[in-house]
């Protein structure tokens, strides 16, 4: 092999471990100390990881990321701005399965910037009740259902169930997570027995709050 060619293949292996290991000397000694829990998977230290806006943990929660254990590492890599995990994110939200489309909601709300909250303004508009997809609606076949899920027999049908509609989740999380939030006390404290009604009555002092806020979507 020629020099030329020798200089070549050094060179692309070393352009190969660069892609693939950490650059620790680029790193502070806190980095490094919170790329070590990163590494070990422990959650809030990778949820932690995300809100540093450091770059240079985004190698280790890759790894996390690619072993598909936790749903952490793709939330924390979304924050530090890497698009395809955002994107996953966002297709999530308006996957089939309700239960995906309720935890992307929160993934948005630890995401926290512009197009993320813009999303949420956005679902305060949804207020279609939700059906698992996966539960047939045919009677025969639903029988045949229940035949393979026999554990669903005692209460806990999952078919049963209406999940309430994203703009109830999203008022939901948002409680949760943001202050100053309008002070609307639970249905059961107001004179109005329609459920229906107070939703929409709080939905409408969210958006009102997004609109006095709007640095927050714009």
């Amino acid at each position: 092999m020629g020099q030329k060619s020798y200089s070549i293949c050094l060179l692309a292996m070393l352009l190969v471990l660069l892609r693939i290991c950490p650059a620790q000397g680029k790193m502070s000694d806190s980095a490094k100390a919170l790329a070590e829990r990163v590494r070990v998977g422990d959650y809030q230290s990778v949820l932690d990881a995300g809100g540093t806006g450091d770059t240079s943990l985004i190698p280790y929660l890759k790894v996390l990321a690619s072993q598909g254990k936790s749903p952490w590492p793709q939330m924390a890599l979304a924050k530090l701005g890497e698009k395809e995990y955002v994107d996953e994110i966002f297709a999530e939200v308006d996957n089939a399965d309700p239960m995906v489309q309720d935890r992307a909601i929160e993934k948005l709300v630890y995401l926290g910037d512009k197009t993320s909250l813009r999303r949420l303004y956005q679902l305060l508009d949804d207020a279609t009740p939700r059906e698992d997809p996966s539960c047939p609606k045919d009677p025969v076949a639903f029988a045949e259902y229940i035949k393979k899920h026999p554990q669903e027999q005692n209460g806990n049908l999952r078919c049963d169930v209406i999940f309430f509609s994203r703009r109830s989740t999203v008022m939901h999380v948002l409680d949760g997570a943001l202050k100053n939030y309008p002070d609307v006390p639970p249905p059961y404290l107001e004179n109005d027995p329609r459920p229906e009604k107070w939703q929409e009555k709080r939905a409408s002092l969210w958006k009102e709050w997004f609109e006095n806020h709007k640095y927050l979507i714009e």
